[in-house]
């Protein structure tokens, strides 16, 4: 795992709590278990750009250290599964059929079996080829802030909702998910009225969305509400179909949004033509300026919509 080198990095974490393996040529989930056993008061750990491509194991994720980690940087290793992530068992073979069973029988507000709540706030998968987005990861670490998967090398598949496969969360506040080969995403359905309270960013650029895009919400329904949330952004899909409609709906649902960009797509004018006609979307056009008017007004900066 990358000899002397690698050696020095283990050393040197022991008194700093941060373990960087970026580019190590690690290969083994074995060794790298192994290693990470005398380990455990870290609070940053980056393994990235290497080559391990074996899914996550539950070895990995009963280690110690997850009692003092705070951050976790996987991405750029090619792996295909990270499923355990999200679970306090060993994984069966048939464990996305069980993880699709229990999301979909269940309520988007799962809850924690019992165990104390372990300190993630940031999590990167990027640049892996994942099958789907780690069943109730929010679950396991319900202190997650930020969580990033892009440039997935396959097509990202997010069962049913955000909010679903992931869990509900009151931290989180930050999801990225561009390049992912998305064709759909629905960030909750209306279960639950508040699922992620303090999310304040929805990064989906560069995906394959086409057709109308509501992001699951609904005119008739009054869930579920997302009251922090303050920048969406669709710009540059790239799909078979582009992208013809943006629901309005989506600024009754997301009342303190600042900013919405679908940028770069082929028909960007329509897209906004058709929004103008909706009141909802006027009224927010209103709100919004009436905001920017009291940031110059009070002397501050402020970007225009």
């Amino acid at each position: 795992m990358g000899g002397a080198t690698s050696k020095d990095r283990y050393d040197r974490a022991v008194s700093t709590g941060i373990l960087t393996l970026n580019k190590q040529e690690v290969k083994s989930w074995r060794r790298l278990t192994k290693a990470l056993k005398k380990l455990s008061t870290l609070r940053t750990i980056t393994i990235s750009h290497n080559p391990l491509r074996d899914p996550v194991p539950s070895a990995f994720t009963a280690l110690s250290l997850w009692s003092t980690l705070v951050s976790l940087d996987l991405s750029h290793n090619c792996l295909t599964c990270a499923c355990a992530l999200g679970s306090e068992a060993p994984l069966s073979k048939t464990h996305v059929e069980e993880a699709l069973a229990r999301i979909t029988m269940a309520p988007a507000s799962h809850t924690v079996y019992g165990f104390p709540p372990l300190p993630l706030e940031s999590l990167n998968l990027s640049g892996n080829d994942l099958h789907m987005l780690p069943p109730l990861l929010a679950v396991r670490f319900p202190r997650l802030r930020r969580f990033v998967c892009t440039d997935n090398k396959t097509a990202l598949n997010i069962p049913l909702s955000l909010a679903r496969c992931i869990g509900a969360s009151k931290s989180l506040e930050v999801v990225a998910l561009q390049r992912d080969r998305l064709k759909t995403f629905i960030v909750a359905d209306d279960t639950v009225n508040n699922p992620f309270p303090a999310l304040r960013e929805i990064l989906l650029d560069q995906n394959h969305l086409g057709g109308t895009v509501n992001l699951g919400f609904a005119a008739d329904k009054e869930a579920p509400m997302l009251p922090s949330l303050r920048r969406i952004s669709l710009d540059d899909q790239t799909g078979a179909e582009p992208l013809r409609h943006i629901h309005a709906t989506i600024f009754a649902h997301c009342p303190g949004l600042t900013s919405f960009t679908f940028h770069g797509n082929c028909n960007e004018a329509e897209l906004h033509d058709s929004l103008v006609q909706s009141d909802v979307y006027r009224s927010w056009e209103v709100r919004m300026k009436d905001v920017v008017d009291k940031k110059l007004h009070a002397g501050g900066r402020a970007e225009l919509i």
